[in-house]
């Protein structure tokens, strides 16, 4: 079909002249490129000729660059990029890393000789992109990340599991491109068939098009009626994408995994932006990619497109995904590994999403909703990806692919007069089930003992597989003659024979002794293992030979077709350049003890040889478990992971360490800190550790303590004194010119604020001088009552937090720290992620942040100011924060204060409160300015529990009437889940916009109805603060006059003030009455 098409759109394109061109690694770029035999070389050349029609089909093989068309608007006839065999051209923008070798000073770096810096480093075995890290410090914390040193010329890295680069496949992009790009005005008509494309990044944002990172293939602006089918796209800044306003773009048959960059927070792996209408995501599958998996995403729904048939898991934003939802575009036939978000849901699988856009699944299976539902008992085979029902599923109208009476089971529990039809039902011979066996069918061997043959002959359109993960042992031989259209996937048989016949195909499967292949049409052998012998081909034609393992060699004995990327006990063809020289070491089922040295390594990326889905084989480990430092009153422990680990630090006066400290944020590093200690105490110390093991696909045998996903570890007893007493309080400097190795006084001050934080104790001050410190300081001393740590900027000094454009999750890192006050810090550029925000805090009782300054703007998501959970007694006092996604988030916090307070123009909302109703948290004497232009209907204020909010004396500058603004958002009171209100069907603008935009809370609130619900006394006022920096505020009439924000989107860049220096002083109220009743930031505190 593939071929047909090509070919009916090459005749198109010839009827007006277009041309053909051909690129070959062996043609020649002063060549004609019009014919296979006169083929360029370099994509660049081929580049450089292309025009809006012209055809461009590139021959097998590895090339290290990519294709950018600018300025190409394409034509009315299909401009066309195939691989002239799909799946046999490689766009590679990266290349092996050199040999590292370890760093002397850590256990967990390594580093190589680099002469230029790299775009991205990537961890192809794991499909794993690393960080970069602005600093050697950094990279130590961060497993599965990198730091270049342009003066030492040096790459230094930290794999994911702090393992040996040797133990990985690592690769370094080297170019700042995209795989394939199509972008100018209107561009029309671009076809993109048979790609893999891999490695192209950006280390930096790069810009328009691309939305600050590199693509796989990219097709930009306004595109329509183009088509992207049959790519591969994997380890890029992003994987595919088509940019707005599109109608008729389709992405078909595609495969997208491990993509993503930190520069733009919406991207991953198949990403098609609206509007677009009338176009297709069908028939994808997706996975790995930090960001997100398959989506239609933008501010206008995908009118009448099919998103149908995808499959898309282990993707961590989000596996499936339509924002905003759409009432004409509905999926259907969909897997999700988690979250299918969508209004209109048809015969999918998934965990969640459909009510979020108050949607309503139709005739699908919601995994958590089902009692005792097991993919394994209802479908054929889903582990690979067949989610066809079997014959007794009650799950058969509902399952995502439609029931066939011709999937069949084979078991040896099976009884030869059933019906074949599901794994209960089974056949318990194979001469029963080879008997039953007709054009369409498919056969599952389950695993067992088998000692018969299987012989076929004249047999077409057969598939016979091994069900699970492994290939399936079979006693007997297998044996085809002149059969068509066969396909043997996951079978180890004690031998194989194939005579004559056509289009015959051998999957992941295992071969103790070399297979006789004999007179085949159209052979294709992809990820299979031969153990013993050559495997020789005899008078075959029109072969694919990829991804297999070859202990005993392979010769093609002349036959056509295609060979490459197959491993070898010896050497490896000449003719096979990515083919590689490799010593199998076989386990059980074809497992390999050494499956890390082919793990990665196949044009696609995956494995070569047989390979699973499988928990990563990484072991949990503990190292540098220690106390850091103590007083008479507290401890600081703290020890690094292999793996990111919770669990428990148990301590106490006796071995048995009876009293605990959770360890509940995940993490490689922890630490933790003990307060309330008695002075000259002997006490214990140990961790009992857990840790959930990401999987990946992988052939490498694993012992049965690695085939969970979960990790264990039980720690030795250590043990400490406290001090007999404390030592006096002291002072430390800091600053941009100093050295870490010096003493910390004002006259040799430290260099980093991260030092600082290590050495300080209970007490202790730490002055920072003035400077842009790129740290994510993680607090790592405790104070205590009566002993308040405290780290500010020295008097005078303007000191800023900088996330070096969005490299670093955090400013500070408070992680079972109490009685620490931060003040008059500034932030800006830390990463949006779940652990990202100005200042992260979890676990930490009685912190102070006071006089922070915290600036979101800039390119891309920012997070928010703070994050705080399980902290008690936290206050914040004189801060100002604009432009976070979410402007602060609080969870489980107690006696929370928020206090004299600005909230300028955040996202989403300004303040999210998951607070029980009895955690109560007082807001007060502070300024909200409403929410940016797009979000007016969201909350101010989104609370978890309407009664946790204690509220006075606050200013909120709205852009509508407070009649009519949404201020404050709950989904429960006294902790009692609430109904919808206003209804979630009312058709007023507010409530089309929630249902578009999604809701946020059960119940959606004026000021006024708060106060009625709560029974609380409103002191609010709603006025304009008059800040000197918002002379001009953009405000609606109503609802109705909101409609066409867009309008005002000049005026609202205004009020943000571009990249224009802010400091508080901008952000003074003059308004007298804010001035008399104390709101808003307290000038006389900013008179150093």
């Amino acid at each position: 079909m593939v071929k047909e098409m090509i070919t009916a759109l090459s005749l198109a394109a010839g009827s007006i002249q277009a041309a053909e061109y051909f690129v070959s690694p062996g043609g020649k770029d002063s060549n004609t490129g019009l014919s296979q035999e006169q083929p360029f070389q370099t994509l660049q050349k081929a580049q450089s000729v292309f025009q809006a029609g012209d055809t461009l089909s590139i021959l097998p093989g590895v090339y290290h660059e990519g294709l950018e068309f600018r300025d190409f608007s394409g034509g009315d006839q299909p401009s066309t990029i195939r691989a002239v065999v799909p799946g046999t051209v490689v766009l590679r923008g990266d290349v092996d890393a050199p040999a590292f070798e370890p760093l002397a000073t850590s256990a967990r770096v390594w580093s190589c000789s680099l002469p230029v810096i790299p775009e991205a480093v990537n961890e192809r075995d794991t499909l794993s992109i690393y960080f970069r890290q602005p600093s050697l410090a950094e990279l130590e914390f961060n497993p599965g990340s990198w730091y270049y040193s342009a003066d030492e010329q040096r790459l230094y890295v930290n794999t994911t599991d702090s393992a040996a680069p040797a133990q990985h496949y690592l690769s370094i992009s080297d170019l700042r491109q995209f795989g394939v790009l199509f972008s100018g005005s209107g561009v029309r008509n671009i076809v993109v068939e048979g790609l893999i494309v891999t490695g192209f990044n950006a280390n930096s944002p790069s810009g328009s098009p691309g939305s600050q990172t590199k693509w796989g293939v990219y097709i930009s602006y306004s595109p329509k009626n183009c088509r992207i089918s049959n790519v591969t796209t994997y380890l890029n800044g992003g994987g595919i994408c088509y940019t707005g306003n599109g109608e008729g773009n389709i992405v078909e048959n595609c495969r997208s995994y491990g993509n993503h960059s930190p520069n733009y927070a919406s991207g991953g792996n198949i990403i098609v932006l609206t509007p677009n209408s009338h176009g297709a995501i069908r028939n994808c599958v997706s996975f790995d990619s930090v960001k997100m998996g398959i989506r239609y995403y933008g501010g206008l729904p995908a009118e009448h497109c099919q998103y149908e048939g995808n499959i898309s898991f282990d993707n961590q934003s989000g596996d499936l995904w339509m924002k905003y939802p759409s009432d004409t575009t509905v999926a259907r036939n969909c897997i999700a590994g988690h979250a299918l978000y969508a209004r209109r849901i048809e015969n999918c699988l998934f965990d969640y999403g459909d009510t979020g856009y108050f949607g309503a699944a139709q005739n699908s299976i919601v995994r958590p909703r089902e009692k005792n539902f097991s993919e394994d008992r209802e479908f054929a085979d889903p582990l690979n990806f067949d989610y066809r029902p079997q014959g007794d599923s009650p799950y058969k109208e509902r399952a995502p692919m439609a029931y066939s009476a011709q999937v069949y089971f084979v078991s040896n529990a099976g009884d030869d007069a059933n019906d074949g039809n599901s794994v209960r039902s089974a056949w318990k011979s194979l001469a029963q089930a080879v008997s039953r066996l007709s054009s369409g069918a498919t056969l599952y061997i389950l695993p067992g003992e088998w000692s018969e043959n299987i012989a076929l002959r004249d047999l077409s359109g057969v598939s016979i597989r091994g069900r699970g993960a492994y290939p399936v042992t079979l006693g007997g031989a297998i044996s085809l003659e002149n059969c068509s259209e066969i396909s043997l996937q996951r079978l180890a048989p004690t031998s194989l024979s194939v005579r004559g016949g056509q289009s015959v195909s051998l999957e992941q499967c295992g071969f103790a002794a070399a297979p006789r292949l004999q007179d085949v049409q159209g052979l294709r052998l992809t990820h299979n293992a031969v153990q013993n012998g050559a495997l020789e081909l005899e008078r075959c034609t029109d072969i694919f030979v990829s991804g297999n393992i070859f202990a005993g060699g392979f010769a093609r004995g002349g036959a056509s077709g295609w060979s490459n990327g197959n491993a070898y006990a010896g050497a490896a063809p000449g003719d096979e350049p990515q083919s590689f020289v490799q010593v199998p070491e076989f386990g059980q089922s074809f497992a390999l003890r050494n499956g890390h040295l082919f793990a990665g390594r196949s044009l696609a990326g995956m494995p070569v040889g047989p390979y699973r889905r499988q928990s990563r084989p990484a072991e949990l480990q503990l190292s540098d478990f220690r106390l850091l430092s103590r007083t008479a009153t507290t401890a600081n422990i703290e020890f690094f992971a292999s793996l990111p680990v919770t669990g428990t630090l148990h301590y106490g006066d006796t071995p048995a360490c009876e009293q605990k400290i959770p360890l509940r944020n995940s993490s490689y590093f922890q630490t933790a800190s003990l307060t309330g200690l008695l002075a000259g105490q002997q006490y214990y110390y140990k961790v009992t550790l857990e840790s959930g093991v990401s999987r990946c696909y992988s052939n490498q045998e694993l012992s049965p303590a690695l085939q969970s996903g979960r990790r264990t570890l039980a720690g030795e007893v250590q043990e400490f004194s406290t001090l007999a007493s404390d030592a006096q309080p002291r002072t430390y400097f800091v600053a941009t010119t100093g050295d870490d190795d010096a003493d910390g006084s004002q006259e040799k001050p430290w260099r980093t604020i991260s030092h600082a934080a290590k050495v300080a104790l209970a007490g202790d001050t730490v002055l920072v001088q003035e400077g842009r410190y790129f740290e994510n300081v993680r607090v790592r001393a405790t104070g205590d009552a009566g002993r308040v740590l405290t780290i500010r900027s020295a008097p005078g000094a303007k000191v800023w937090l900088d996330g070096c454009e969005r490299q670093l999750f955090n400013g500070f890192r408070l992680v079972n720290k109490h009685y620490v006050k931060l003040d008059y810090f500034y932030f800006k550029f830390q990463y949006d992620d779940g652990e990202g925000a100005g200042v992260r805090a979890l676990d930490s009782d009685f912190i102070t942040l006071s006089r922070c300054f915290y600036d979101g703007r800039g390119m891309g998501y920012s997070p928010s100011f703070i994050k705080a959970v399980r902290c008690r007694n936290l206050s914040l006092d004189n801060c100002f924060l604009t432009r976070a996604f979410y402007g602060s988030g609080f969870s489980s916090c107690p006696d929370l204060l928020v206090r004299n307070s600005v909230f300028y123009i955040n996202q989403l909302d300004s303040v999210n409160l998951r607070n029980s109703a009895r955690e109560k948290a007082v807001f007060r004497n502070n300024i909200f300015v409403d929410n940016t232009l797009q979000k007016v209907p969201n909350p101010i204020l989104v609370l978890q529990d309407g009664m946790s909010l204690q509220e006075a004396d606050n200013c909120y500058y709205l852009r509508v009437s407070p009649e009519i603004k949404t201020v404050i958002g709950y989904s429960r009171l006294d902790d009692k889940e609430l109904e919808m209100y206003p209804p979630a069907d009312a058709e007023d603008i507010l409530s089309q916009q929630w249902r578009r935009q999604g809701r946020f809370c059960r119940e959606m609130a004026t000021y006024q109805h708060f106060l009625n619900r709560t029974g609380s006394t409103g002191t609010a006022i709603f006025a304009d603060p008059q800040l000197p920096a918002l002379p001009h505020f953009v405000t609606f009439t109503d609802m109705a006059d909101w409609v066409n924000y867009s309008r005002y989107s000049k005026e609202h860049q205004a009020e943000l003030h571009g990249d224009e220096a802010l400091d508080f002083p901008d952000f003074f109220a003059q308004n007298p009455e804010l001035i008399k009743r104390d709101i808003g930031l307290q000038r006389e505190l900013f008179r150093q």
